[in-house]
């Protein structure tokens, strides 16, 4: 990682560190407990992005250089590769740190990143993500249930930057059942994440958007589940 690249990761990690919640919330016997500022160890986060700069991680890196280009070529207009990398740079502070996305995993938070830029769009603002990925050990560590959401790579936790929560809720719920169209270069993105992961399944052309909703005072749980669960 270069030194501009730890600079950019590391105020992203904090920046996303500081949009937790200060306290944990329980999310229903779906998803447990969500994410909070308090169950993550800020310090050794840093101390995990500034590793990447002084230690040799030549796997790590590399998958982080993956997950990185693969969100980059999506073409979004507002999310990068870097932005969906911060979160999964945390460390809990019982010691276990959460993981980047590989396979179906990767697959389901770039599409849920293509999903977030229309919410974005219509919003006319920015949209904070907090949580995205879970790793099942990290998952487990929060206090997430086992069939949570977030270690299918189908959850974000996320939050309208000079707007409410609910603002965000009402552009969510008119989202619900669309037929998002994907583009050419959201196609080719896709594809090359189920090509190099031996996925074997046909990317679509649209996605419907169908999942979970959690509202909380800090923001919105959204999940693309297939099916529809509110909290």
């Amino acid at each position: 990682m270069t030194t501009a690249h730890y600079a950019a990761v590391s105020e992203l990690a904090g920046l996303q560190y500081n949009s937790l919640a200060a306290s944990r919330v329980w999310a229903g016997a779906d998803e447990g407990f969500e994410e909070s500022a308090a169950d993550v160890d800020l310090a050794a986060t840093l101390a995990r992005i500034e590793q990447h700069a002084t230690q040799s991680a030549a796997d790590e890196a590399t998958l982080e250089q993956y997950v990185t280009e693969a969100i980059d070529a999506l073409g979004l207009a507002n999310f990068s590769g870097a932005e969906v990398v911060a979160p999964h740079q945390r460390v809990h502070r019982s010691g276990v740190r959460n993981q980047l996305p590989t396979g179906r995993a990767l697959y389901e938070v770039a599409l849920g990143t293509i999903l977030d830029q229309h919410v974005r769009d219509q919003a006319g603002m920015p949209l904070r993500r907090s949580s995205l990925y879970r790793s099942k050990d990290y998952n487990i560590a929060i206090g997430g249930a086992p069939h949570s959401q977030h270690p299918l790579g189908t959850a974000r936790d996320r939050s309208l930057v000079g707007g409410t929560v609910a603002m965000l809720v009402q552009i969510d719920e008119a989202m619900e059942g669309q037929s998002i169209t994907l583009t050419a270069e959201q196609r080719r993105a896709l594809e090359r994440i189920v090509r190099d992961y031996d996925l074997g399944f046909y990317v679509p052309h649209a996605v419907t958007v169908a999942g979970g909703l959690g509202r909380y005072s800090w923001g919105v749980h959204r999940d693309q589940r297939g099916k529809r669960a509110r909290w």
